[in-house]
């Protein structure tokens, strides 16, 4: 796999590797793992708001084998300064006993209940409800 240009560590490339959808790099399925510095720029929030806004679930953390941390970039919309998607954190508490890179993979992936779309297109959407409840399921059926 190339090296991103966004989180190149060897480390996030074998953790990205244990998550890949067959037939698309990993990469383009999760789209880019922001490094901190880089979510704390898109976001223009401070270390300790970053930290907060993880703990609280509006952004998700992702962190690899060697300690790595990362984020996934797509749980923000907008320009500079970026925003959590709305809902995401709502969706993130229904999969709160989930790994996060598994959920990573989730919000990435088109559901047949929501039509073929995945669960980011939808919260985009505001089907934030429909999304919710999709992920309690899918947190029940993974536990």
């Amino acid at each position: 796999m190339p090296p991103s240009p966004i989180m190149g560590t060897a480390a996030f490339h074998n953790e990205l590797g244990n998550h890949q959808v067959v037939g698309e790099s990993t990469w383009e399925h999760l789209g880019p793992i922001l490094a901190e510095q880089q979510m704390l720029d898109a976001t223009e929030w401070s270390a300790e708001a970053l930290d907060t806004a993880a703990d609280q679930r509006q952004v998700l953390r992702l962190c690899a084998a060697d300690g790595a941390v990362g984020y996934w970039s797509h749980g923000l919309i907008g320009p500079r300064p970026s925003i959590p998607l709305p809902g995401i954190d709502d969706a993130l508490h229904a999969l709160v006993n989930v790994d996060p890179w598994t959920i990573a993979s989730w919000l990435s992936t088109e559901q047949i209940e929501l039509n073929g779309r995945t669960p980011r297109v939808a919260l985009f959407s505001g089907d934030v409800a429909l999304v919710v409840r999709l992920a309690r399921q899918t947190a029940a059926r993974l536990s």
